[in-house]
């Protein structure tokens, strides 16, 4: 029987089992058991015990406990057992009075236990649970902090290290690698394989190749952003990203992140935080989620979605699809046929001048008179004149070729309300509100 390569690590909370052979009946003792390479960090006092076992081997296992509790290595009623390269806070036998030659004893851990898990990662890669990454395996057990000192430690790994000012660090093409820029604006490239990228103070920057690269910043460590080449999630405490080559989803986290698309279709989520998602080029999805978020489409024909909180929408070029979701949301479609959704709240509908095109319809599919508002005050209704006019309300009216008239007209499915800005006569954007049997000057701010 053999166990092997197993982390037991107490972290800042109460004591922990450890790994426990012992025969509570007595009938079966247990034979040729091996227990090498393990970490047992904080655990109870039979940290790693051996009791009614018959020939094997112990070795190379780190038993550390803490101050409010003695850990040991126990073996008792056994035989046949070899003790070997274990470093261990107590030893406790019925053979042995002294802990073997060939062991070592250590004093109690002080730091919840970040020493001995850097400790055991000089002998053995990172448990593939974690895949791989040394961030996730220090943050599982609490230890963020002490990834420096534990990545230093890594045999299987290339540490490239900077000088306190801004760097440009590398990763090595093909190894593993760990890149540290500590101090100053530092720019760390992955190598898409497997390289922990960790900017350290400063504002940095990450060119993310693959996959196989990992961002590690901590709290108050600057403004950092993420250049990705690939499908990219934002890990803990990194702010921004930017999509790059082939790139096609983004994803924040839970900081007011700002999201950047390429021109490809893009697929790009803000998750928590008060977010800025821009689309680019390309037929983008963009949501929003949790917080107050600020979405643009740009060019394309895009789909953004509010989600939840106050957001502001901006569909920009384009014929768009745009959902405010809950909250009291703003919505612009910009230029082309949009189809508005306020969704719950009360919500603005937002026009513009440069917006304007008597060809294009916008479709406002939920409009709930004395809740949401359409806002044409950043249009210039009389286009000639050197002021910003506002509208001349003239109800279902036609048009009289006098510039500055605003009218609304029932027609099948709602009603259409169109504005002339230039006094020919002619609807140069026009407004289609699905569902409503009504309109008045009181629901526009003019």
């Amino acid at each position: 029987m053999v166990v092997s390569g197993n982390v037991i690590e107490r972290g800042n909370g109460d004591a922990s089992q450890g790994i426990f052979f012992r025969d509570e009946v007595g009938n079966l003792p247990f034979l040729n058991v091996t227990i090498s390479d393990n970490a047992v960090i904080g655990g109870l006092y039979n940290g790693i015990t051996a009791d009614g076992v018959k020939g094997g081997s112990i070795t190379n296992n780190i038993v550390a406990g803490f101050a409010d509790q003695t850990s040991w290595l126990r073996v008792q009623n056994s035989s046949g057992l070899s003790l070997q390269g274990n470093v261990v806070t107590g030893f406790v036998s019925d053979l042995d009075a002294a802990l073997p030659a060939g062991n070592t004893t250590i004093a109690y851990s002080t730091d919840d236990g970040a020493a001995a898990l850097t400790q055991w990662l000089k002998s053995h890669d990172i448990p593939k649970a974690f895949g791989g990454s040394l961030a996730n395996f220090l943050g599982f057990f609490g230890h963020e902090g002490s990834f420096l000192t534990a990545a230093l430690a890594l045999p299987t790994s290339v540490t490239v290290q900077g000088t306190g000012l801004s760097d440009k660090l590398v990763a090595d093409s093909t190894l593993n690698s760990f890149v540290f820029g500590g101090a100053g604006d530092d720019t760390l490239t992955g190598n898409g394989v497997h390289a922990q990228l960790a900017g350290g103070e400063g504002n940095d920057t990450f060119i993310v190749k693959g996959p196989g690269d990992l961002v590690i910043e901590l709290a108050g460590q600057g403004t950092d952003t993420v250049n990705a080449f690939s499908d990219y999630t934002l890990t803990a405490n990194v702010e921004n990203l930017r999509l790059s080559g082939t790139a096609t989803e983004g994803a924040g986290n839970e900081l007011a992140n700002r999201i950047i698309g390429n021109g490809m279709d893009n697929v790009l989520r803000g998750l928590a935080g008060d977010d800025t998602l821009q689309g680019g080029d390309g037929n983008d999805r963009l949501f929003g989620d949790d917080g107050a978020d600020v979405l643009r489409g740009d060019a394309g024909n895009d789909r953004l979605e509010g989600g939840l909180g106050d957001d502001q929408l901006f569909g920009g070029e384009g014929s768009d699809v745009l959902f405010g979701g809950a909250g009291n949301d703003i919505l612009e479609g910009g230029a082309g046929s949009d189809i508005l959704t306020g969704g719950a709240g009360a919500d603005v509908f937002r026009f513009r001048a440069d917006a304007l095109s008597g060809s294009d319809v916008t479709v406002i599919t939920d409009f709930a008179r004395g809740y949401d508002r359409i806002d044409l005050r950043a249009i210039d209704a009389i286009a000639s004149s050197a002021t910003n006019d506002a509208f001349s309300w003239i109800g279902s009216s036609n048009f009289t070729k006098h510039a500055g008239e605003l009218q609304v007209k029932a027609v099948s499915g709602g009603m259409m309300l169109a504005g002339d800005v230039n006094g020919d006569g002619i609807a140069d954007f026009r407004v289609m509100l699905q569902g409503l049997s009504a309109l008045s000057s009181s629901d526009v701010n003019l």
